[in-house]
């Protein structure tokens, strides 16, 4: 299945790279609308503009719609960038996650200072200005659990004086996961000439490919991207994440298409609860830096996918879920002597798609409750004992209290279950979702 996985994604790479009827071409300046081909995220820019097979946040919008469907909780952005010539860009996008399955929407703006106007002798006679502006709709869902796909539908326009001139394009993606390791690819920019007056130009079409690796427990991402653009000869760019703490993260990245400066970016992110703030760098000697800058937040409680794979484990998450707690004791005895310490044992494989490490902020010491749309939901809560991959694990049902220990691995919460019940006193490691403050 995972050889079959990854011939489809890197097959859908090669046949868009080469393919005659996209009509690529090796000069370069030929597309219009090239304010386009700008980065909208400070945290991609930081790392190169390698973002393809990494796409977990709202930006994703831009660089591969298909990542949209990592988003579990409603996220808005704003970025903002200062580019060259006293030229501003701005960026807004809203995500709404839907079980596997995302809107988003999305609005781009560049817009400059006003400019002389001169006549044929060069005298000034007024001045004028220019802006840009494209408005997006992305759609994501997920194929099954390693796949993902999405679009995005754009309308673009140009201004330039009483000039106006439109076009509509759209994006689509392709995303693949699999432990730790991700590829993405990518068409960005597809759809109608844009016209100025009487001059026609193509938008700027690129293909992309990227690949996207986690190591350190998920702390550091390594990232690449591939990039055949329209108008230009075919670039890449590297980059890399560091989560220096639970809150801070450092970035660096080198894109070959920057042939201003060195090509070389850098970058931090901050994290506040459910606020994001990321900065990047990027020099560009004689014409000066750009600065980019984006918060994004979160502003709702986590979505959880119901992704189940066959009829026979939708049958277990039911009679697991149903199960009162005074039964559970009884049920444990009735198990094989190896397995009463388990008296509700896991799924194994696929069965279960695994909340996000980031679905809760958890407060030391307060006390939190199962909830009913949890256990409703097919997605089970575990108490797993000794370490969080331990395979000595015990079901929560709806209502168990447990109260945080102040200490995380992995993505798992360690606990202890405070409610009545066979499990009272019981610590453990538990995800870190489908949980509510007690009001005990």
């Amino acid at each position: 299945m995972l050889k079959r996985r990854l011939i489809l994604i890197v097959g859908i790479g090669v046949i868009l790279l080469p393919h005659p009827a996209l009509a690529i071409s090796s000069k370069a300046g030929e597309a219009g609308a090239n304010f386009l081909k700008i980065g909208i995220s400070p945290r991609a820019s930081a790392m190169g503009e390698a973002f393809c097979a990494v796409a977990d946040d709202v930006n994703s919008i831009y660089y591969n719609p298909a990542g949209l469907t990592q988003i579990k909780q409603r996220t808005s952005a704003l970025m903002h960038t200062d580019w060259l010539e006293e030229v501003n860009y701005e960026f807004l996008a809203y995500a709404e996650p839907y079980r596997n399955k995302t809107l988003g929407l999305s609005l781009s703006y560049l817009g400059m200072s006003k400019m002389q106007r001169r006549d044929i002798n060069n005298v000034v006679i007024g001045d004028f200005d220019a802006r840009d502006f494209a408005l997006g709709v992305t759609y994501a869902q997920g194929v099954n659990d390693g796949i993902s796909v999405g679009a995005t539908l754009k309308f673009i326009q140009q201004e330039l004086e009483k000039e106006v001139s439109s076009s509509a394009a759209v994006d689509v993606g392709i995303l693949f996961k699999q432990d730790n390791l991700s590829l993405g690819a990518c068409v960005s920019n597809l759809g109608t000439r844009i016209k100025f007056i009487k001059e026609k130009e193509k938008l700027p079409l690129n293909l992309k490919l990227g690949l996207g690796y986690k190591l350190l427990d998920n702390r550091v991402i390594l990232a690449l991207d591939i990039n055949r653009p329209v108008d230009n000869d075919i670039n890449f760019g590297v980059g890399t994440e560091y989560q220096a703490t639970n809150n801070l993260f450092v970035r660096a990245g080198y894109n070959s298409k920057n042939d201003v400066g060195n090509g070389i970016s850098l970058g931090c992110g901050f994290r506040v609860k459910n606020f994001y703030l990321d900065y990047s760098f990027l020099p560009y000697e004689q014409m000066g830096d750009v600065h980019r800058f984006s918060l994004q937040f979160k502003i709702s409680e986590p979505v959880e996918s119901k992704i189940l794979s066959k009829e026979s484990n939708r049958t277990i998450l039911e009679k697991t879920t149903s199960l009162p707690e005074q039964e559970v004791e009884k049920k444990a005895s009735e198990l094989p002597k190896e397995t009463s310490s388990s008296p509700l044992p896991p799924p194994e494989g696929d069965m279960i798609k695994k909340p996000s490490k980031e679905v809760t902020q958890w407060i030391k010491g307060e006390r939190y409750k199962v909830t009913e749309e949890s256990v409703s939901g097919g997605n089970q809560v575990w108490l797993r004992i000794g370490t969080p991959n331990s395979r000595q694990t015990y079901s929560l049902d709806n209502g168990t209290q447990v109260k945080y220990l102040g200490e995380e691995k992995k993505g798992f919460y360690k606990v202890v279950v405070t409610s009545e019940g066979v499990y009272k006193g019981r610590q453990g490691w538990i995800w870190g979702g489908s949980f509510e403050k007690s009001e005990d």
